[in-house]
């Protein structure tokens, strides 16, 4: 329960440190967009940018709570399952950085679709997230992942995924720009001599 209640706090708490772009990335852990996004422009970005950004991970996209713990995913049964692997693992990572290096590794082509070799990988405690994936916390860490969907996307559900919000204010022409430019996106907003910003 505290791990859940740890990874909501970091999910809906904004940074209490001035300056930081907030980066929201809703994605899904199946979705060829997503995985594109996340290997092409989040990982080889977050190097450069991570003292300037503050990235929250939200492995849920176009799912929908059915209730109790079910939930019904875009690309079907094992991309549910991946999500909540997903959430379940990010609980354990309290660096930016090592977050989405995680992430990039399960969002790459050909990634064992288990979970397990990136929890692996990464120095995680497989046990605990299968634990977590297995009961009410791997359903309750969903729910809130799509309970930060509603709060910041119109109608609560993204129309593309990823979709990519930039202090919790969508804006369509920022989410389709980000989807090919990136970093260019990240320093309009931050502005010149900002990290890696010219």
């Amino acid at each position: 329960m505290f791990k859940l209640i740890t990874f909501l706090a970091v999910l809906l708490t904004i940074n209490a440190q001035s300056g930081k772009l907030r980066v929201h990335v809703f994605y899904e852990s199946l979705c060829p967009d997503s995985m594109n996004f996340v290997s092409r422009h989040l990982v080889p970005q977050i190097d450069a940018f991570n003292d300037v950004i503050e990235v929250v991970l939200v492995p849920f996209g176009k799912s929908k709570h059915l209730g109790g713990g079910s939930f019904t995913c875009q690309h079907g049964s094992a991309e549910c399952k991946l999500n909540r692997i997903m959430s379940c693992a990010l609980t354990q990572i309290n660096d930016q950085q090592a977050a989405v290096k995680y992430v990039g590794c399960q969002m790459v082509w050909g990634a064992d679709r288990s979970g397990r070799q990136c929890v692996d990988e990464h120095g995680l405690d497989w046990a605990a997230v299968e634990q977590c994936y297995a009961t009410e916390v791997g359903a309750e860490l969903q729910i809130g992942a799509e309970n930060e969907q509603k709060r910041i996307l119109p109608n609560g559900y993204p129309s593309f995924v990823p979709t990519i919000v930039y202090n919790e204010q969508y804006d369509k022409g920022l989410q389709d720009a980000s989807l090919k430019n990136f970093a260019g996106v990240m320093c309009s907003l931050l502005g010149p001599g900002v990290g890696p910003c010219v």
